[in-house]
Formats: structure tokens, C-alpha cells, sequence
């Protein structure tokens, strides 16, 4: 396992993330130098800005569509790209959980694959610093992924400890 932090600040913009690798640091490595510019360096971030800008206003729901969009082009980018790597580097199983959170003007963009979580900590007077989850793991034993593991033929096992298994579908494909 390898945990990869990434900051990146540019004048309009700030972008953090973590990676975290599985069976090595590979796919951890690979995705944290790839995905702020597949997020950050598509139509849709340039598409938000400029529409958050216009509007004077960031918590807008042109601008939030704009970014929500860019958030799913970079970590769908990403991970064709991290296929792609894969199979030219025979790393059979190397994938990585990531959270990702960019800031711009006053609106927080967070996005996660896999069991990684964003929490948001706030200051309460008198109560110190209160953590507030942002995510819901994303595991294959939810119901909603369960079901699509098993449309693509798939199926899920509990190996040591209880932890589930992807075996076959479109897990093996990838």
C-alpha cells in the first residue's frame, strides 16, 4: 500500500488529493501525476470558472455543474489512462483508492473511488474541532455495486478477515 498526497495551487485554484495504491504503488503513482491535469485541463473546469466568474457568484448551479462534470472527466480520463499503463506493464492487479477536493473561489468540488473518505473538520466553540464526512465509501458489497459486479458476470467472495472479493466480470477485463 503507498499513499500518495498531492497539493497542487495555481492563481484560481486549489487541488488536493491522496492516493492510495493496492498490491504496490504503481496505479498510486501513475494517477496522482495524471489526474489533476485530466480535472483541471478539461472544457468543463475552463466552462465553470468562466460561468462562476460571470455570475460573481461560485455556489451557483451553472458553475457547480461545470465542476461536478470536470470531477467525473478527470477521474474517468484517469483511469483509462491507468488501464492503458497497466496492461503495457503487466501490473495485473495494481489499482489505487483516491480523494480528490479542489477549491475554487468559495466552492469545495470533493470526488473519491474506493474506500478512501474526504471528512471536513470545523472549529465549534466549546466543542474543538468537529469532523463531518463528505463521502460514503464506495465498496462491492453495497447493494448497488454488488449488482452491477454481477450484470457484467461477475461475482464477489470474502477472502481472510472477511474482505470482499471481485472475481471475474468486468473486473477480469480490467
Amino acid at each position: 500500500m503507498a499513499f500518495v498526497p498531492v497539493v497542487r495551487e495555481r492563481g484560481d485554484v486549489s487541488f488536493f488529493g491522496v492516493f492510495d495504491g493496492t498490491v504496490g504503488h504503481d496505479a498510486s503513482d501513475f494517477v496522482h501525476n495524471v489526474v489533476v491535469h485530466n480535472m483541471l485541463g478539461n472544457d468543463h473546469f475552463t466552462n465553470g470558472v468562466a460561468a462562476a466568474v460571470s455570475s460573481k457568484r461560485w455556489i451557483d448551479p451553472k458553475p457547480v455543474s461545470f465542476f461536478e462534470a470536470a470531477m467525473k472527466h478527470g477521474y474517468k480520463h484517469s483511469d483509462e489512462q491507468l488501464l492503458k499503463y497497466a496492461a503495457e506493464k503487466r501490473l495485473d492487479y495494481s489499482s489505487s483508492t483516491s480523494v480528490t477536493a479542489f477549491i475554487t473561489g468559495d466552492l469545495l468540488t470533493v470526488g473519491h473511488l474506493g474506500d478512501s473518505r474526504i471528512v471536513l473538520g470545523r472549529e465549534h466553540a466549546g466543542s474543538g474541532l468537529i469532523g463531518r464526512r463528505l463521502t460514503v465509501d464506495h465498496k462491492p458489497d453495497q447493494a448497488i455495486e454488488l449488482k452491477r459486479i454481477q450484470s457484467k458476470g461477475g461475482s464477489l467472495t470474502y477472502l481472510h478477515g472477511g474482505k470482499p472479493f471481485i472475481r471475474g466480470g468486468d473486473f477480469t477485463a480490467r
